[in-house]
């Protein structure tokens, strides 16, 4: 009888830390002080799939994506990572993009050695384009880019502080968006993305969203 009340003590000790575990809430990113007063939106329907449904609020559409890592005689590795999506109204498709990335590493005594840094360029059928690169640093898989419109261009910088920490995270926990060194908008993507964006008047607005719906679907090698 006491090793059964024993065993059922272990058991709902076992049941509340992970209860406790699970309560916790998830890791938020750093905002710049210009996003402070900004309500964030969620980018919903994407989870963890390859393919399926996404809405913004105002905007929805259908979305694809996929990763792959080929391995080399155990030293040479290579990551090659696509996503799409589609913006439809009651008329149809009246958008999309194709993202491609790659990036090779080269493992020799157990240090990873970038063969070919991490690169992404997304293409819309609009004639708007987004390219993304990687950025040296010895504890971060940082990212810079820039996202074009037209006259319209966006400065992309990945994000890796955390809110209410001195610490920082190696891959990416989002991106924040800039206009001539201003921040006018923010990527999350730890649990489900959220995204700040600016008023409806605003010429950003839609640029920064199209820039950041890519971006929540791709999945970046740093991450895996």
């Amino acid at each position: 009888m006491c090793r059964a009340r024993l065993e059922s003590w272990a058991a709902a000790l076992a049941a509340a830390w992970v209860a406790g575990c699970t309560s916790l809430p998830a890791a938020q990113m750093a905002l710049p002080a210009e996003l402070a007063s900004v309500e964030p939106v969620a980018v919903r329907g994407i989870g963890g799939g390859r393919s399926g449904d996404w809405r913004i609020v105002d905007l929805q559409g259908r979305f694809d994506r996929g990763a792959d890592r080929i391995e080399w005689l155990g030293r040479v590795q290579t990551d090659h990572v696509g996503a799409g999506y589609t913006v439809v109204d009651g008329s149809g498709v009246v958008d999309g993009v194709r993202c491609r990335g790659r990036q090779a590493t080269l493992t020799w005594a157990a240090v990873e050695v970038p063969v070919a840094p991490y690169g992404v360029e997304c293409r819309w059928t609009s004639g708007a384009e987004l390219r993304l690169a990687a950025v040296v640093h010895p504890t971060r898989d940082e990212r810079v880019g820039t996202y074009r419109r037209g006259d319209l261009v966006l400065e992309v910088r990945s994000v890796h502080a955390l809110q209410g920490s001195a610490l920082a995270v190696a891959a990416p926990i989002g991106y924040v968006f800039s206009a001539g060194g201003r921040p006018v908008g923010a990527l999350e993507l730890n649990g489900t993305p959220r995204l700040w964006r600016p008023e409806a008047a605003s010429p950003w607005r839609r640029p920064l969203t199209d820039a950041a719906l890519a971006l929540a679907l791709l999945w970046d090698p740093a991450s895996r």
